[in-house]
């Protein structure tokens, strides 16, 4: 068995974009799970409080996304973090994107820890996510 620390970055797609996603602490999961069982009940803010809150904490890096800036020139997006999380511009700007729905649901599924698939609410995986767990380098025949 393989343990995951909370630095760990494990490696996620969602089409042709790539992620990094953390696990969550003990404290995080807890706090989520108190936003989620308020939404359950119907409050859409603390669905909402939940979705941000989700990627702040487990999201970590993305490639495969740009932007075009002031002068009209293509740019590779970098998030950009506030004490090891998603500042709140950034959470806006990856909610704003088409796939963003997908990538709450990554960062849901890490509640149970890192998943082998991502599930939907019917229990249906999830078409385009792929996670890459981390592997155990097996020993090579030395060379002589």
């Amino acid at each position: 068995m393989l343990i995951y620390k909370k630095s760990d970055k494990v490696s996620v797609s969602i089409g042709d974009i790539d992620f990094k996603i953390s696990p969550l602490s003990f404290h995080q999961k807890s706090e989520l799970q108190a936003h989620m069982i308020k939404a359950v009940k119907g409050d859409m803010d603390e669905a909402m409080v939940s979705v941000r809150k989700s990627l702040k904490y487990c999201v970590k890096d993305i490639k495969g996304v740009h932007y075009l800036d002031e002068e009209g020139s293509k740019r590779e997006y970098q998030l950009e973090f506030e004490d090891g999380e998603l500042t709140d511009d950034c959470l806006d700007e990856l909610l704003n994107m088409p796939f963003s729905s997908k990538l709450n649901s990554v960062c849901a599924a890490m509640l149970q820890g890192i998943p082998d698939k991502v599930l939907d609410n019917e229990g249906n995986e999830i078409e385009g996510i792929k996670i890459k767990k981390l592997a155990v380098k097996k020993p090579g025949k030395s060379k002589k």
